[in-house]
């Protein structure tokens, strides 16, 4: 994939220079979950509105609290894999709330690979990415991760869980009286979450080839 638009991560989670030489692996711990949310405002009902998704780990997507769908598949992090939504049905003119709930895993699994060398080294595991646009009868609006996004990491799965076995995730264990109540509603106050941060490394002398500048998953 390549695209202008950034991956975002939960600025609670360092990135650590790739210049330096013999880096050690990242210590994240396994098994996180993470809520995202980003308002719109719409000027009316959308002709049209698509959007691309896709995360380090697996999502489920909601729009105004509806289930838009999750994913992406299995994917080599060289050729990582994203899906495409409409959301004519789910958009409405005013106030609207784009949200995500991130599982990143922290370890290889039958269904998942971890990315490998200076991305993983420099970003650890994680990261969201959303790209599309919303169209309307004189004027357009895009959709994307950027710092706009809020995020909070959700401490209702118990992390420190074993493996089913070394080909499937982790036995999961919620408690759900820790999720916050209708966190991907309209009427959710996330004001107290942390604004997202672009995951981004480096500096760029040469605008033409991005040497120097190192972004999850070459995008």
């Amino acid at each position: 994939m390549r695209s202008l638009t950034p991956f975002i991560w939960t600025p609670k989670q360092p990135i650590h220079g790739f210049d330096r030489g013999g880096m050690p692996p990242r210590q994240e711990l396994p098994n996180r979950w993470f809520f995202f949310r980003r308002e719109l405002e719409l000027p009316g009902i959308a002709d049209q509105a698509a959007v691309n998704i896709t995360t380090d780990g697996h999502y489920v997507f909601f729009v105004n609290g509806k289930r838009v769908g999750r994913g992406p598949v299995r994917c080599n992090p060289l050729y990582q894999r994203y899906d495409t939504y409409d959301l004519r049905p789910y958009l409405t003119a005013g106030r609207n709330i784009l949200a995500v709930l991130v599982h990143t895993y922290g370890a290889d699994a039958a269904f998942y690979e971890l990315p490998k060398g200076l991305h993983l080294r420099t970003f650890g595991d994680g990261g969201l990415w959303l790209e599309g646009e919303a169209s309307f009868q004189s004027s357009k609006l895009a959709l994307r991760s950027d710092t706009d996004w809020r995020v909070m990491e959700s401490d209702a799965w118990l992390q420190d869980v074993p493996k089913t076995n070394n080909s499937l995730g982790f036995i999961e264990v919620l408690d759900a009286r820790k999720l916050p109540e209708n966190w991907h509603s309209l009427d959710y106050d996330d004001r107290r979450w942390d604004h997202a941060r672009v995951l981004k490394s480096g500096n760029r002398p040469w605008a033409e080839t991005g040497a120097f500048e190192l972004t999850p998953f070459a995008t």
